[in-house]
């Protein structure tokens, strides 16, 4: 495992707000640049709420083969959040603050 590799920003490419089991939901799919992604090193995609003192919303999700990952959370209208990639060395990058819709 490469202790240090960083993985890239997470780079979000559709939002939309949908109903899941009757409760309002945002999906959220994305990619993340694996063309550099050591061997034995995975990535962990997750996203925190600003608003909710930076509680974690939603489960985490592991980046697909093809660099797509796609999260499930609730629909907090309003909500400053953030997405993090968490690789398995323990290295970390986030996007910026944005609001959920």
């Amino acid at each position: 495992m490469d202790p240090t590799y960083v993985p890239p920003v997470p780079v979000i490419t559709s939002m939309s707000a949908i109903s899941f089991v009757g409760q309002p939901a945002v999906l959220i799919n994305g990619t993340e640049d694996i063309s550099g992604l050591p061997s034995g090193i995975s990535i962990l995609i997750s996203m925190f709420d600003l608003s909710r003192d930076v509680t974690q919303i939603g489960d985490r999700r592991q980046v697909n083969s093809d660099g797509s990952w796609q999260l499930l959370v609730p629909d907090y209208a309003g909500d400053s959040v953030f997405i993090v990639a968490t690789a398995s060395n323990g290295a970390s990058a986030q996007t910026a603050p944005f609001t959920l819709p």
